[in-house]
């Protein structure tokens, strides 16, 4: 028995994986055109995405007003704007499937624009903080080099601050008092008294 998605035997997604003529399956052409069109957005997305938006605006608003009924491009255009930015005050509305259909277009392609401009924007703030980053990260790395240069000229300095206080200790230790001192504490040590 043939199951729903079987097509003269054959799976739909056997369909969509076999050779068309030019020996790539319709997946494969697919995910080729997908590859140009987002390379094709990568290079210029601001422009693209504005040229979204008056192109919808302009075809959205001729459409409307030829499917809709005592309207014009005017309306329309203002219908496009409302759709567009999601704020729907239902003062035009289409009625017709034509304009339902327009309707979808315009609110697919004003969502893509946005969606656009948003990835555009949030890319150039991303490349500004990075760089000022980087520049921070270099200042900082000048700095660094500075504190190192200042620790070594303190560690020497300390070195000889201690050298010197070893020798003072050395000399007091040297003194007959102090050995005859230390002597007595150890034999007490040793009676346990």
């Amino acid at each position: 028995m043939a199951r729903d998605t079987d097509v003269g035997g054959e799976t739909l997604a056997g369909l969509w994986r076999r050779p068309l003529a030019g020996g790539r399956s319709i997946d494969g052409w697919l995910e080729g055109r997908t590859e140009r069109l987002l390379q094709a957005i990568a290079q210029r997305p601001v422009r693209l995405a504005i040229i979204l938006l008056v192109c919808n605006r302009a075809i959205g608003g001729a459409l409307y007003s030829v499917t809709e009924p005592d309207s014009d491009w005017f309306d329309g255009a203002w219908w496009v704007l409302v759709t567009q930015t999601t704020v729907g005050y239902g003062d035009f509305a289409p009625e017709s499937f034509l304009g339902r259909a327009t309707a979808e277009l315009v609110m697919w392609t004003g969502i893509l624009a946005v969606a656009i401009l948003t990835a555009a924007l949030a890319g150039v703030i991303a490349e500004r903080r990075i760089e000022r980053a980087r520049t921070a990260a270099h200042a900082q790395t000048t700095t660094l080099d500075d504190d190192f240069d200042h620790l070594i000229a303190r560690l020497e300095s300390d070195t000889q601050y201690l050298s010197e206080h070893l020798r003072r200790l050395k000399d007091v230790t040297n003194d007959p008092r102090v050995v005859a001192a230390l002597a007595d504490a150890n034999l007490a040590k040793e009676k346990g008294l």
